[in-house]
């Protein structure tokens, strides 16, 4: 059943998002172009530089507020897909299938996981379409993410430092899309202004998240008396050990939030 949840719940919300990532980079494609015109052909005629230099000031201003509304959106379409499928009208429905409330929240956290992933994607995209129009020949392309990387090995991170970096940021991705199903879930459990529980709910646990972070941050600057050591010919020194703590500590966030929403929702939610 876990398939066909989330087999739906991508549909729902692919019907939304799809159309604003596609207009995303429909835009970024148009902005590229017309400061290509108004670069490259601002003798041509007279009417001509006008209408694409008014014309590249508002696709300049779509692009950049794009690239913040993208996430912004997809943040409230998400939202508001679990609030209104658990706690709105929809609940009944929902509850009434014959699908535990675990595969409910796990299909969510996987549809809303991989959409904002996907808006990172298309953020990417649609920078990336900018310096293709910009760099009209082959050289001059290959050349800017040559720099790029030459830029990023100029930095000496190491590849476990890499790898363990993108884990943490998946990680913490869970975890923050874990912390606000988890918050609504305790907002749930106000009999009225479900909204402001949920904030509060949300502050309330951020803060306690953040005061441990504070703690463990303090613990690894203390223990780095002891580091480096080898383990299995592998040197980890205090940046692998930190790397490392904050996926660990990603994953139990995830792990606990989790936890939290599944069991409300299933054993204390209120519809009424």
């Amino acid at each position: 059943m876990f398939g066909k949840v989330f087999k739906y719940e991508m549909k729902a919300v692919r019907r939304i998002l799809l159309p604003l990532y596609g207009a995303m980079i429909l835009v970024a494609l148009l902005f590229g172009l017309t400061t290509s015109m108004t670069t490259d052909f601002s003798g041509v005629g007279e009417g001509l530089p006008v209408i694409v230099d008014i014309a590249e000031i508002i696709l300049s201003m779509l692009f950049f507020t794009g690239l913040t509304a993208c996430g912004v959106i997809t943040f409230v379409v998400l939202i508001r897909r679990f609030y209104s499928d658990f706690l709105g009208s929809e609940g009944y429905l929902q509850l009434a299938l014959p699908v535990t409330t675990n595969v409910h929240l796990a299909a969510r956290t996987l549809t809303a996981f991989l959409w904002t992933l996907l808006s990172g994607v298309t953020a990417l995209l649609s920078l990336a379409v900018l310096v293709f129009i910009f760099s009209f020949e082959i050289q001059d392309l290959a050349g800017f993410f040559r720099d790029i990387l030459n830029a990023i090995r100029s930095l000496e991170i190491p590849p476990l430092s890499m790898i363990l970096l993108l884990l943490a940021g998946l990680a913490s991705c869970l975890s923050g899309i874990a912390h606000l199903y988890a918050s609504i879930a305790i907002g749930s459990l106000w009999s009225g202004h479900r909204m402001i529980g949920s904030v509060l709910a949300y502050i309330g646990t951020g803060f306690v998240w953040s005061t441990l972070d504070g703690f463990l941050g303090a613990a690894l600057d203390n223990s780095s008396d002891f580091l480096p050591f080898h383990i299995a010919g592998i040197p980890f020194s205090l940046e692998y050990s930190v790397l490392g703590a904050m996926v660990l500590l990603a994953l139990i966030q995830f792990i606990l939030y989790y936890i939290a929403a599944w069991l409300i929702l299933d054993k204390a939610l209120n519809l009424d």
